[in-house]
């Protein structure tokens, strides 16, 4: 059906599950797979994945034979639309009359935004909280929008793009596109063709709007709506000591793992922890090591409760994610007094009560799947399901039954349906229900705002009866001699024309031929019978001429269709160019004029002049001749163009291409030369012995106007300042290249006191080309950049490449870069690293130790000694520079003083091939009086992070293994050397901390920022 659904616009569309799924070619048990739901349209029927599954997923499941690779893929397609399904042959489902309600366009991965923006919108006081927000940015009203006909494509705040998203979806009639509130986040397109977790959006969403609703109208609503409170407590068992702290949040996270419902689930979350043995708590100098309870209690829920099901977990055996799609039961109503202190319950019942309002839904693995939202708006009484773009009615149990997973997951592979797992449950306070779900009044949307949508929806209708109608017309760029000699005016060019310069302009296709010539007489001020017209083509050697003659006749009865229909042999062209020729304007107007004659043995030239004292080329107009003219009886015609004598010699040159102009045989015929019509040619005087032309030949015009470059110039310092440009040839030398400069844009300086750089080569040697300066090493030497960054020297080339330069980054002793880091110095080549450490001794702490180090992919490479010589540094691609404080011991007279590289890196995304680092390496003093616990204090001010939040580690050799220093109480040094002995471990020891990349969001979702 597929081929019907794509070219039929009538077919119906087709809801369908399909799944790739790649097996082992001799155990099918072993396999990975991806599954998608999608309903295929006649405007959607190109659907799949842009990416399958990590390379690590595949090769266990590889087989060689002969050392060939052999991997069994299947594709398991099953078609949902039901025998009974509403839509009609003609319609596709229509969500806004259905339902009420309309979905969300997909980018291409963003169904996880779509769920939740659906599940925001319809919780009312949250909507009416973004209405109330501010949402012009500096300006007197709000900007256009982006895809009204004029508009320019501005990127909007945040806050005016989800106003005008829930604006649409309250009023639109059709689904309704995100990409200008993706646009306002700061994403590039290919986010959106990444999944991300529902969650982390959630989180990173709401935070942003937070800060931004702060000291308006709206600052209340995320606090009210989903800020709860808990307590974290210590408390010893044996000693009256007791440690607590409250904190926020913004969501719960329950396991689902072992829990069969989510009552289990907040139980668990409630266990009490034993701290004892080696686990005991240190409650301070008074009561020392104590066993202690370990645990949380809520204080308050928020009135919209957001559950997070953690259904992702790391599989530590296989070392990789994996998804639990055990059953989980949850409920149309929750009663959570229980889980409150018994001063914090309320007496009215329906404040302990939190109803089920969303249940959002994955269906898929680890690696990709889908999201959909079931939601009951307004009374409460109706589920709905939105999906993307598709929104339908559903019931209770398809919105709370069907989704509390426990399939098999050995039989997942069959049915991508059969496997959705609810991932993230809304909650309302029952008592609260009516203040949060409310109509939206239109006095709740912002004047400007439903000012500027009602325009809008006013422009967008207009462009399409605008396009509509677009069926019935010609657009046609009309050219004249006039716009040739205004080319050549304008710039020094080759072929005839720019068309970008000319506006199409619109015909009936049904207008009579003679009505089309009298509306371009009017526009044109010629007439008819002094017109002539003629099609451009694009011809194979790039080039585009006027060469097909467009003829009409009298009869009224000719149309304009059927003319152009003769020139373009009935293939669809709504678009086209043509030439408008009109009669020599030195006839007057009342004069008869007939165009001399066009056949098949004629020929359509145009000509040019080139002035080689000028080195300008010049239009001079076009005549049609015979195949059988030789160039030498239109000596005289020419001459005439420029007011010599008709018997004057003229050289004469065919512009085949800008890179090709050959001399014409003025004694051949225009047939011998392979002459057609739209073909140009080139006259000029001949150029005399003694006469001192740059470009004395047109082809040598040419040459250069071929090699011509315009490039950019910026400061090496400042490479967005663009300061000039100059017009120079591929082949000049950067020599030449900066005498231009020290002769125009850098008037002052010395050629000698210029270093150039590129994008992609900062070598400058005087000799090298232009043209392999700026491909740098690409193997296109066409494929070149167009601009350079200049440095002005205070010495010259020769003696500045005596000097080092060195670029340093300069860190605090809280791995933070300094202000105005990094810094450029430039150093005689004899000078020794302490005198790049004495210029450094500024910028520290008076009195501190500097040491320099590279730092490259995430950890420290080469540790320089105060009296290396710098000539000897060296650094790779990726590697830098950085200077930092010489951390001191924190006791001190020790007898043993380390002074110790960390690592940073995240241990669930490590693997045996090695460890995932990130983040910026740091040194730490490391004594043998100092404990575990004392280096982690140190570690966890150093970095300003929880100290539940990450591990410390210590890894031996490279890697990839490492092992945990738990115990606080014993001392740092002895403890590795216990490990170090017991694991037979070599090639020295780093620490390490554990924790998340903090640029990156949880392993199922990969990176999730909101940049503005």
């Amino acid at each position: 059906d597929f081929e019907e659904i794509q070219h039929n616009p009538k077919s119906p569309p087709r809801d369908v599950s399909f799944m790739l799924r790649c097996c082992h070619p001799s155990d099918i048990t072993k396999h990975v797979s991806k599954p998608c739901d999608h309903a295929f349209t006649y405007k959607d029927a190109d659907w799949g994945f842009n990416e399958f599954v990590a390379m690590e997923q595949l090769r266990p499941l590889l087989t060689f034979e002969n050392e060939q690779p052999y991997l069994t893929f299947e594709v398991i397609v099953k078609d949902n639309t039901p025998t009974d399904s509403p839509y009609s042959p003609t319609t596709a489902h229509d969500s806004r009359a259905v339902t009420g309600f309309v979905g969300l366009k997909n980018q291409g991965a963003t169904c996880y935004l779509s769920s939740l923006l659906q599940t925001l919108f319809h919780l009312s006081y949250f909507r009416r909280g973004v209405y109330q927000m501010p949402a012009t940015d500096n300006k007197s009203t709000l900007p256009r929008l982006t895809h009204s006909k004029n508009a320019k494509n501005e990127v909007k705040p945040i806050p005016l793009a989800l106003q005008r998203l829930f604006y649409w979806m309250q009023h639109s009639k059709e689904p309704v596109k995100t990409e200008e509130l993706t646009q306002s986040f700061g994403w590039k397109e290919i986010d959106s063709f990444t999944q991300h977790d529902i969650q982390e959006l959630n989180r990173v969403l709401c935070d942003n709007l937070e800060k931004k609703m702060k000291t308006t109208a709206a600052e209340n609503t995320i606090p009210y709506l989903f800020v709860g409170k808990v307590r974290c407590y210590l408390r010893c068992i044996g000693v009256p000591y007791e440690s607590t702290r409250d904190e926020d949040f913004y969501d719960i996270q329950l396991c689902v793992s072992g829990c069969p419902d989510i009552y289990a689930a907040f139980e668990k979350e409630l266990e009490v922890e034993i701290l004892s043995g080696e686990n005991k708590y240190n409650a301070g100098p008074k009561y020392g090591m104590q066993d202690a309870n370990k645990g949380i209690t809520y204080l308050k829920f928020p009135p919209v409760l957001n559950i997070h099901l953690k259904r992702f977990e790391y599989d530590v055996e296989k070392g990789t994610m994996r998804k639990i799609i055990d059953e989980f039961k949850f409920y149309e109503e929750v009663n959570l007094a229980p889980y409150l202190p018994a001063e914090q319950r309320s007496p009215v019942e329906d404040d302990n009560i939190w109803v089920l309002h969303s249940v959002l839904v994955h269906c898929g693995g680890v690696s990709g799947g889908h999201y959909y939202a079931y939601i009951r708006p307004g009374d409460a009484k109706t589920w709905f399901k939105f999906d993307d773009d598709k929104v339908t009615k559903a019931t209770k149990d398809q919105a709370i039954q069907e989704n509390l997973g426990g399939k098999d997951p050995d039989k997942f592979w069959l049915n991508a349906r059969n496997t959705p797992c609810a991932y993230m449950l809304v909650y309302i306070q029952k008592s609260h229900w009516n203040r949060i779900i409310f109509p939206i009044r239109d006095e709740d949307v912002p004047p400007a705002l439903k000012q500027a949508c009602v325009e809008e929806e006013q422009e967008l209708e207009m462009a399409r009866r605008e396009k509509e109608e677009e069926k019935f017309y010609f657009s046609f760029r009309i050219a004249t001699v006039e716009d040739f000699v205004r080319y050549d005016e304008s710039e020094l060019h080759t072929d005839l024309l720019n068309f970008d310069r000319i506006l199409y302009k619109k015909y009936k296709k049904d207008l009579p031929w003679q009505d089309f010539k009298l509306m371009l007489a009017e526009q044109f001020d010629v007439p008819v019978h002094r017109q002539r017209l003629w099609k451009w083509t694009r011809r194979y050697n790039k080039t585009y001429r006027p060469d097909t003659l467009v003829q009409g006749n009298k009869q009224p009865s000719t149309k304009l269709n059927s003319v152009i229909a003769t020139v373009t042999h009935h293939r669809s062209s709504d678009r086209m160019d043509l030439f408008l020729e009109t009669a020599c304007p030195k006839v007057p107007a009342h004069i008869p004029w007939e165009f001399p004659p066009f056949s098949d043995q004629s020929i359509f030239l145009f000509f040019k002049y080139y002035d080689p004292k000028q080195a300008q080329l010049y239009f001079k107009g076009h005549t049609v001749v015979t195949k059988t003219t030789r160039p030498s009886a239109i000596l005289a015609f020419l001459n005439n163009f420029i007011g010599r004598k008709e018997d004057a010699p003229l050289k004469l040159f065919e512009e085949i291409r800008p890179n090709m102009v050959e001399p014409i045989e003025l004694h051949k015929t225009m047939h011998e030369l392979e002459l057609q019509s739209g073909d140009i040619i080139i006259f000029q005087q001949p150029v005399h012995d003694g006469h001192n032309h740059m470009y004395p030949h047109a082809p040598d015009i040419f040459k250069y106007l071929f090699k011509r470059i315009t490039v950019k110039f910026a400061p090496k310092s400042r490479p967005n300042e663009i300061k000039g440009q100059l017009d120079l040839t591929r082949d000049s030398t950067l020599q030449a290249v900066c005498q231009k400069l020290s002769e125009g844009l850098l008037k002052g300086t010395p050629a000698t006191h210029i270093r150039l750089s590129a994008p992609r080569d900062s070598h400058h040697q005087a000799s090298k080309q232009l043209k392999h300066f700026l491909a740098g090493n690409s193997k296109d030497k066409d494929n070149i950049d167009d601009i350079i960054f200049y440095e002005e020297l205070q010495m010259s080339l020769t003696e500045y490449k005596s000097k080092k330069p060195l670029t340093i980054h300069l860190y605090d002793n809280k791995v933070k870069e300094l202000p105005g880091s990094p810094i450029e110095l430039l150093l005689d080549k004899a000078h020794l690293v302490k005198h790049v450490l004495q210029q450094l001794r500024p910028k520290f702490p008076q009195g501190a130790d500097i040491q320099l180090f590279e730092v490259e992919y995430h950890e420290v490479g080469r540790r320089y000694d105060r009296n290396d010589p710098i000539e000897k540094i060296e650094l790779g691609p990726a590697a830098y520079l950085r200077a930092e404080e010489i951390p001191r011991p924190q006791i001190p007279n020790a007898s043993e003083i380390k002074n110790v590289e960390v690592l940073q890196f995240d241990s669930k995304t490590s693997s045996q091939r090695g460890l995932d680092l990130h983040s910026q390496p740091f040194h730490i003093c490391v004594t043998n009086f100092d404990s575990i616990g004392q280096i982690k204090k140190g570690i966890t001010a150093k970095l300003g992070i929880r100290p539940v939040d990450w591990k410390l580690c210590v890894v031996f050799g490279n890697g990839p293994q490492y092992h945990m220093l738990n115990d606080d109480n014993l001392s740092i040094l002895l403890q590795i050397k216990t490990i170090e002995t017991s694991h037979y471990a070599q090639g020295g020891w780093r620490l390490a901390v554990d924790r998340r990349d903090p640029k990156k969001a949880s392993q199922a979702a990969g990176i999730l920022q909101i940049y503005n």
